[in-house]
């Protein structure tokens, strides 16, 4: 592991990583393999991302033994993104081989 990256950004990465793709799996199956991009995207990105962001708002105004740091936000942003972009392409290149 580069030393330039700690291990719990990398936590947050994947934990958010995962979050998102399972969402957004979540929702094209639900919607039989024909959802709303749009909406797609929201569930899948914005709301995890948004959701990291109020955990670390919490972390810094509620809980004293907590601290909020906005690498850790960021960190869970990228990891959001990445499974996004991985599981639209993902299903874009499969419906394109269904055709």
């Amino acid at each position: 592991m580069p030393k330039s990256i700690p291990w719990d950004k990398l936590a947050h990465f994947g934990m958010f990583f995962f979050l998102s793709a399972v969402s957004l799996i979540d929702y094209y199956r639900m919607h039989k393999g024909n959802p709303s991009v749009y909406r797609l995207a929201f569930w899948g990105f914005f709301v995890p991302v948004f959701y990291g962001g109020v955990i670390e708002l919490l972390q810094k105004y509620l809980f004293a033994s907590r601290s909020a740091e906005w690498g850790d936000w960021f960190a869970d942003l990228l990891g959001s993104l990445a499974a996004t972009l991985i599981v639209i392409i993902f299903f874009k290149k499969r419906d394109i081989r269904k055709k």
